[in-house]
């Protein structure tokens, strides 16, 4: 991949923590591989995903397609 803004990826990493658990939610660049959005979340879902996509693109899709 040599073009950013072009393909996205998420992932959602566990965190233990003494009083409960957290999630943590990474949305990467490929072409870049910056971080790009993330959010923390105590229940893991696709509502957490899709509210970090909103919250860092609104409604937008790439390169305006």
């Amino acid at each position: 991949m040599r073009e950013p803004k072009r393909k996205w990826v998420t992932d959602i990493t566990e965190i233990a923590r003494l009083d409960g658990r957290l999630f943590l939610c990474v949305v990467l660049d490929l072409c870049s591989r910056l971080v790009i959005g993330w959010s923390m979340h105590h229940r893991r879902d696709l509502r957490m995903v899709i509210r970090r996509w909103r919250w860092r693109f609104g409604n937008a899709r790439v390169n305006g397609q």
